[in-house]
């Protein structure tokens, strides 16, 4: 809850008073990807850190696109919970075709979002 207010409540909010909506979401998504380098000081190697960036990032994209869509920080919330949850829960890492598929739909997923909600602001 505390990464998802850090990285789309305050500042997202404060972005969107000076700049896109894209922009805002780019930039909370790559400082949220960068908040998991920490992981790398508890024993997790360099090369799975830097995959975490990415996949954090690509994660916050979409969850910044969900925020602006619904106007709230719930469902990113709840994405992330749960997405915390099934690798808390998982027997091993997805392999590397399916992280990378991930990836690819937070980006795209994310972008759709944030164009729905750029009409949906012009249209009011």
């Amino acid at each position: 809850m505390s990464e998802e207010f850090g990285a789309r409540g305050p500042a997202m909010t404060a972005l969107l008073r000076v700049e896109r909506p894209v922009v805002a979401a780019v930039a909370t998504s790559v400082v949220f990807g960068l908040m998991h380098l920490g992981n790398g000081l508890f024993g997790q190697s360099a090369g799975a850190t830097a995959w975490q960036v990415v996949t954090a990032g690509s994660a916050g994209f979409l969850w910044a696109g969900a925020r602006l869509v619904t106007g709230s920080l719930w469902p990113g919330i709840v994405l992330h919970a749960s997405s915390n949850f099934l690798q808390i829960a998982s027997p091993g890492a997805a392999p590397l075709w399916f992280q990378c598929a991930v990836v690819g739909f937070s980006v795209v997923w994310g972008a759709v979002l944030i164009r729905v909600a750029g009409r949906r602001a012009a249209a009011a």
